[in-house]
């Protein structure tokens, strides 16, 4: 009698304490990291770069396949789903290395492992992050500080030598001695060249192409792009300018004297956009033209004479880069560009 009491409590214990921790009674599932063997501590910006990390399963049920997220910083890059070829029983570990790797940024960053082993009963172990630091690479240039001379801001004139430059910094650790580089108008070759000398680390130059253009008429853009060999980071070997070429008559210092002043806000815009400029006169009739990047106009309509402020429902536009026009029956008085979300 006593021994059929003793049974009796010890699995009443037992089922209490199964309700009071349903943890414990549930975990049959769960899958933790515990290590991410690679990449070390650093990774080389622009190189692709694999990923190991080691799982164990902490639960009570073997393992055959599992699923985990990888994440540069908050952005996720890829997820993967791994069969194993031999089960993971519980209390054991296994090394993955994901088949996809990803481009090391140019930046110290937060490398974060996610598993998604569902279900899972215990998500405190299914997250592991890690510090990376960023290396240099031996060879990468990055160009900036595009310039078009002569220009009034965005303003260019089509009866003028337009003169391109821009400046260059070595951001590798070997010394650089030349590079190719091109300039584009409208995705159009305008001229390839070369630069010669001597750029060591962190040294900055400036260089001019000989080759000189001619606005076109309307939204354009230019695009400078170096070829240099083996540069580890070309994401920073091209930089466009979006602009506005005008008929200038009879000089660009004309046009430049005579163009409006004009505010854009808010820019970037979502959906509605200010214009507000130089007051009109009361005799002149201004047309106000809505460009997008390819030079396409996409509106157009009269502006009440005398008007000061315009507001524009861009809505319907898609996100880019759009140019605004208002010309009188003569000429162009006021170009302005602005970005849409």
């Amino acid at each position: 009698m006593k021994t059929l009491k003793s049974t009796f409590l010890a699995t009443s214990i037992l089922l209490l304490f199964s309700i009071i921790n349903p943890f414990q009674a549930t975990a049959q599932t769960d899958i933790g990291i515990v290590s991410i063997l690679l990449p070390v501590d650093s990774t080389v910006y622009g190189s692709q770069v694999s990923t190991k990390i080691v799982l164990k399963n902490f639960g009570q049920t073997t393992v055959s396949t599992t699923e985990c997220l990888l994440y540069i910083d908050t952005v996720l890059y890829f997820s993967e789903i791994f069969s194993l070829s031999t089960p993971l029983a519980p209390d054991s570990s296994v090394e993955l290395t994901f088949s996809n790797t990803y481009l090391a940024p140019k930046k110290d960053y937060i490398l974060k492992i996610e598993n998604s082993t569902a279900p899972d009963t215990s998500i405190a172990n299914n997250t592991l992050t890690k510090q990376i630091y960023n290396k240099t690479a031996a060879i990468d240039i990055a160009v900036f500080n595009l310039v078009i001379t002569p220009s009034n801001g965005d303003t260019t004139c089509m009866n003028v030598n337009l003169t391109v430059s821009y400046d260059y910094t070595n951001t590798g650790t070997d010394t650089i001695f030349g590079d190719t580089i091109r300039y584009d108008i409208n995705s159009a070759i305008i001229s390839v060249e070369f630069w010669t000398g001597i750029l060591a680390p962190g040294d900055t130059n400036t260089f001019t192409f000989a080759t000189t253009f001619m606005s076109p008429l309307g939204p354009y853009y230019l695009d400078v792009l170096s070829y240099l060999a083996g540069d580890a980071f070309p994401a920073d070997n091209e930089l466009a300018l979006y602009l506005f070429g005008v008929n200038c008559n009879p000089s660009f210092n004309d046009i430049s004297n005579k163009l409006k002043q004009i505010t854009i806000y808010p820019n970037p815009a979502k959906s509605q956009l200010n214009l507000e400029i130089e007051e009109l006169t009361s005799e002149e009739s201004v047309t106000l033209s809505v460009f997008n990047s390819l030079g396409q106009e996409i509106e157009s309509s009269d502006i009440s004479k005398g008007m000061k402020i315009i507001s524009i429902n861009i809505e319907g536009y898609p996100k880019g880069i759009y140019f605004i026009r208002l010309q009188n029956k003569e000429q162009v008085i006021a170009v302005g560009k602005f970005v849409k979300e």
